[in-house]
């Protein structure tokens, strides 16, 4: 292979790679977003149930806002690459 060949490969590879590294971290803000709307429901469920524990509401919203920060995390990132 000539030496401009390997260049070209070099580059086709390496933008391989950065696709595929885009389209993981697209799925798993996918699956982030997904989890995150899926605990509001929770939330907002269990609030409308009076017998509900303050404390497993608190709980769900620590993981519901850790998910959150993840999200942003991620996009932020993203934005930097």
């Amino acid at each position: 292979m000539h030496s401009t060949g390997k260049r070209f490969y070099g580059m086709f590879l390496r933008f391989n790679q950065t696709k595929e590294a885009r389209m993981s971290v697209e799925s798993h803000l996918a699956e982030l977003e997904r989890r995150h709307m899926a605990l509001k429901k929770e939330i907002e469920d269990a609030q409308s149930h009076p017998g509900v524990d303050d404390l497993q509401i608190t709980d769900l919203k620590r993981r519901k806002l850790q998910i959150k920060d993840e999200i942003a995390r991620l996009k932020a990132a993203e934005t930097i690459h």
